[in-house]
């Protein structure tokens, strides 16, 4: 009979210990999803991190016991952003569930997927869309937890940064004499470049041939043929015998807004300095 009671006393100890372990891990839990849930007024808001992708030209900001990452399962500009308790990973900075099967992130974070204009767009209504850049890309929210007031937040403070630029032009190949004339040779393009552009026109101002408007006779519009760390490359292949007072390369933002341009002076190709000699 006494080694019946011990018995009942040792289950009994063993249910109170399984039940006080659940408790407690139920009580975190509970604390972890209200501290996600906590609102933030407009001032705390305005005093978060802010994190800033020149290269992609947008800026969002989170909170400040929050982290952001780049996520390592989508193609940049995508983040990962992670409450504290769930980025303790010095490598990875928000963290990866454990014993899945394949790698993925701990739920509970926010995602930032950028698209690029090809490539199909989600059709899940969880994918918040918050906006698209001069070149097409477009950007996405999406939450892997309970945090929704957090997310909303997020998703007020994402825009674009207002850094539409033209910045340069010049002329391959070409050649600039002592008197100033710059010379082109057969082949030769007009090359600019830029920020967050998302069409440059090159046109003629004065000269020969197609000057019609104060404005200028277009030559033709720019292709971009390269992007590096946000700087854009925009070419156009020059009309071959041309005399132009001045070149210029004009740039427009997503709304073919002009935003700005850049201009070169007494331009010739090199047929007419053959004319010349």
């Amino acid at each position: 009979m006494f080694k019946n009671f011990q018995s009942g006393i040792k289950v009994f100890l063993i249910v109170a210990f399984v039940a006080v372990v659940i408790s407690v891990g139920a009580i975190l839990l509970l604390r972890n999803d209200v501290r996600n849930q906590v609102s933030h007024t407009p001032s705390e808001v305005e005093e978060w991190q802010t994190y800033r992708n020149d290269e992609f030209g947008f800026e969002v900001k989170y909170p400040g016991d929050w982290k952001v990452a780049k996520n390592l399962f989508a193609l940049e500009p995508s983040l990962v952003f992670c409450p504290a308790n769930l980025a303790t990973d010095p490598e990875i900075v928000c963290t990866f569930k454990t014993g899945a099967i394949n790698p993925q992130y701990e739920d509970g974070m926010i995602y930032l997927f950028g698209y690029g204009k090809s490539a199909s767009k989600p059709n899940n209504p969880a994918y918040r869309f918050v906006g698209l850049d001069p070149q097409g890309n477009h950007y996405y929210l999406y939450s892997m937890g309970n945090n929704e007031q957090i997310f909303n937040q997020i998703l007020s403070t994402f825009r674009f940064i207002d850094n539409f630029q033209i910045q340069s032009l010049e002329i391959i190949p070409s050649e600039k004499s002592n008197e100033g004339i710059v010379y082109y040779q057969e082949g030769a393009k007009a090359i600019a470049t830029g920020m967050n552009l998302s069409k440059v026109e090159f046109r003629q101002r004065g000269g020969g041939q197609i000057y019609t408007s104060p404005e200028g006779g277009l030559i033709g519009v720019g292709i971009m043929t390269d992007v590096k760390d946000g700087e854009q490359k925009w070419e156009v292949s020059l009309p071959s015998e041309r005399v132009m007072l001045t070149l210029c390369a004009v740039g427009f933002d997503s709304t073919d807004d002009k935003v700005g341009e850049v201009c070169l002076h007494n331009i010739f190709s090199d047929k007419i300095l053959e004319q010349e000699k």
